[in-house]
């Protein structure tokens, strides 16, 4: 990574309990970061949720009793917003899914799809364009960061985390 990247860490928000990416594991990433040499870049805990689910549940807001066998001591959000709170340009952002496509960042946010046929099978490629909300600048996760109308030089970056868990609830390991 460059000190100037915006990373994004693609985690894995969508169950309660062990089913999220280990809020831990994240945390040990982004120290990692912040340790490049004049870092001045953005981190940026990512994941594309579904408008649907229970409010304190899943990764980024996921309430004590819904972090078993996960760390304890933070959820995505607290996390980001203590790393804020000691002047690191960290923070947590949800992509929602949109039935609407657009065509690049002069549209906003929203999704970018590419589709095609794969063995007569419809088939799609999608990545999102979103607001950093460290920057406030379009992240575009082809092409870079936008501004101002153009794309800036910056890079974009992604870790893909695995969630390392399985998807189960109460009593599975």
């Amino acid at each position: 990574f460059d000190p100037d990247d915006v990373i994004v860490i693609k985690a894995n928000a969508q169950w309660p309990n062990q089913g999220y990416t280990h809020t831990g594991c994240i945390k040990t990433v982004i120290d990692r970061i912040l340790e490049i040499p004049g870092f001045n870049g953005e981190i940026l805990i990512c994941d594309n949720v579904q408008e649907y689910g229970s409010s304190g549940a899943f990764g980024f807001d996921a309430t004590p009793g819904n972090r078993n066998r996960n760390w304890p001591d933070h959820n995505w959000d607290s996390l980001a917003a203590e790393y804020q709170g000691n002047g690191h340009p960290v923070a947590s952002c949800r992509w929602y899914n949109s039935t609407g496509t657009i065509t690049g960042p002069a549209d906003g946010e929203g999704w970018i799809r590419t589709f095609w046929s794969f063995h007569g099978q419809d088939t799609y490629f999608s990545y999102p364009i979103f607001q950093s909300p460290i920057s406030g600048n379009l992240i575009d996760m082809k092409y870079g960061v936008w501004s101002g109308g153009v794309y800036t030089g910056q890079n974009v970056k992604c870790i893909v985390m695995a969630t390392l868990n399985n998807h189960g609830w109460g009593s599975e390991d």
